[in-house]
């Protein structure tokens, strides 16, 4: 959706340019704190909602859990357009105090091969790779 909000729209000169994030914490700063970026601000969802709206669709019996580093995402998943798509979210310290309370001792638990991510699914994580996505994006499609 952002790659082609940003050739529609910013590639164009309509907007001056596309700001943009997974982390819904910043997204709630950009708006309070730079109220005059607020239009260029995407209307996308992020990687967690978009992916769990999948699963929903193809399964939709199943539960959505969203692991990850931070608990705006709980915020983010409390949404009111948003709350029966996901149904949990833990945080990696969360799911260590689980570990951790059920006495997981991971030096027990016998290795498997490591089966390695996407490559392209891995920068959303790092400053920049939002941008970094749609820019491909926009040079494989236009």
């Amino acid at each position: 959706e952002e790659v082609h909000h940003y050739a529609k729209h910013v590639a164009t000169g309509e907007a001056r340019f596309l700001a943009t994030s997974c982390c819904p914490a910043w997204s709630v700063m950009a708006k309070n704190e730079f109220p005059e970026i607020s239009q260029y601000l995407s209307q996308a969802y992020t990687p967690m909602v978009e992916t769990a709206r999948h699963v929903k669709k193809t399964h939709p019996d199943h539960k959505v859990a969203f692991i990850g580093p931070c608990s705006a995402k709980k915020l983010e998943a409390m949404r009111r357009t948003i709350r029966s798509d996901v149904d949990s979210v833990i945080t990696f310290e969360e799911l260590m105090g689980m570990f951790a309370a059920k006495d997981v001792d991971f030096g027990e638990i016998e290795g498997e091969p490591f089966a390695d991510a996407a490559p392209k699914g891995r920068g959303y994580a790092v400053s920049g790779g939002v941008a970094g996505a749609i820019a491909s994006g926009v040079h494989k499609l236009y």
